[in-house]
């Protein structure tokens, strides 16, 4: 269950929607609807579903692995933090999440480097 972290951080479930891997075509919709997209993987090739969320103009948060800050460059059009740091990405989401202004700026940002 991805939810017993998640709340082992103290996070909020009423703000949080954790989401199991699902195919492609499922995808977008679940990023029109998301108010941040946190991808705190351990290993990820690229990221592909953060360039997705950066073309819907979503701020993005996500785990400094692989080439990972090839497609998200660290408080310029998203959040980066170190693999495995629960504090780091708690952090990340509670500035996120208390940031409207913050949100739109990454996500703008997001969008017209994917664009």
């Amino acid at each position: 269950e991805l939810e017993t972290p998640v709340r082992a951080l103290g996070l909020d479930l009423e703000r949080v929607d954790v989401r199991r891997p699902m195919n492609n075509s499922e995808l977008a919709p679940w990023i029109g609807r998301c108010g941040v997209l946190a991808l705190p993987s351990r290993s990820e090739a690229m990221g592909r579903v953060l360039l997705e969320a950066g073309a819907a103009g979503k701020p993005r948060l996500a785990a400094a692995v692989d080439g990972i800050p090839a497609v998200v460059r660290d408080r310029v059009d998203g959040l980066l933090f170190p693999r495995e740091d629960e504090a780091a990405l708690a952090d990340g989401l509670d500035r996120l999440m208390g940031s409207a202004d913050l949100r739109r700026r990454l996500g703008f940002a997001a969008r017209e480097r994917v664009d």
